[in-house]
């Protein structure tokens, strides 16, 4: 089903169309001006995909590039003559004028993103030939804060303002450089530190805002602003959008009771879990395992 936002955008909502492809996963098209064009950077599509095994795709001549962030389990990519895979928090950028093939052998939560632009194949061939076309880099959480973001405005019906996507996509790109992937400034690096603690620690329901401060050293005010400045949200935050992703992603892998799910997400009852997770995600956690495909 096709629903006009915006003049300028278009939003579709996947049904059925896509082998492997869940139901909630979506993409945008963006109507692209002659003015966007000399951009040095532009999106034409961009989307949010649950995959499980049987979603792929293979090397299609577009004149673009396509970027993707892995949120939750991984994704398998041929490219060049290469066999990767793609974990949890990595980064994959491939040229589409190139033979590529991108698949799911199990479930796959993922952003994705077709670029175009002056600069856009030029220094994706830079990246793949000096590193591949699979990222694990320090600024994977940035990039992925900075794709959800752009997300949210197709979704949220907001007129994208494309030098401000421009900027957005130089960043992402810039954060892949081999030489200049990440500033290691103090308060990235506290960032960075106090993520891989959330992740270390997510099913305790002692992970507060304080416990978190305490593992980096700072104070729980400026470890606030220095989660904003990087990632667009509050460590608060951060915890809620981690516990959802690991909860999706046990419940279409799993036959694990909702009640374990519960614990394993850090939550203490099974109904404070189904609570936040239906005001998040929509829909209950028992309805969202039994989504078919498509």
């Amino acid at each position: 089903m096709i629903k006009l936002w915006k003049k300028e955008v278009c939003a579709l909502r996947i049904s059925g169309t896509e082998p492997g492809v869940m139901t909630g996963s979506e993409y945008f098209f963006h109507e692209i001006s002659e003015t966007t064009l000399l951009l040095h950077y532009y999106i034409a599509m961009c989307g949010h995909y649950y995959c499980e095994t049987g979603y792929r795709v293979r090397g299609q001549q577009v004149d673009r590039i396509v970027a993707m962030y892995v949120e939750q389990g991984e994704l398998c990519v041929d490219y060049q003559g290469k066999h990767y895979v793609a974990p949890s928090g990595s980064v994959i950028l491939i040229d589409r004028n190139e033979p590529h093939h991108y698949y799911t052998e199990r479930y796959a939560e993922f952003y994705w993103m077709h670029i175009g632009g002056c600069k856009s194949s030029q220094l994706c061939s830079y990246l793949t030939q000096h590193c591949g076309a699979v990222f694990q880099v320090s600024g994977g959480a940035r990039i992925g804060a900075i794709m959800r973001a752009i997300l949210s405005e197709f979704k949220c019906n907001k007129t994208p303002v494309a030098s401000e996507l421009s900027y957005q996509i130089h960043e992402i790109l810039c954060r892949l450089m081999p030489d200049a992937a990440e500033p290691q400034n103090e308060g990235n690096n506290a960032v960075q530190r106090a993520v891989s603690f959330i992740r270390s620690n997510l099913p305790s329901r002692s992970l507060t805002l304080s416990a978190i401060a305490g593992s980096v050293g700072l104070s729980t005010s400026y470890l606030i602003r220095l989660f904003q400045r990087e990632l667009g949200c509050t460590p608060h935050e951060y915890v809620i959008q981690l516990r959802m992703e690991h909860a999706k992603y046990m419940l279409k892998t799993s036959s694990m009771p909702v009640k374990k799910i519960a614990e394993d997400s850090g939550y203490g009852s099974s109904s404070s879990f189904v609570s936040a997770f239906t005001e998040k995600v929509g829909i209950s956690p028992q309805q969202y395992r039994e989504l078919p495909l498509g």
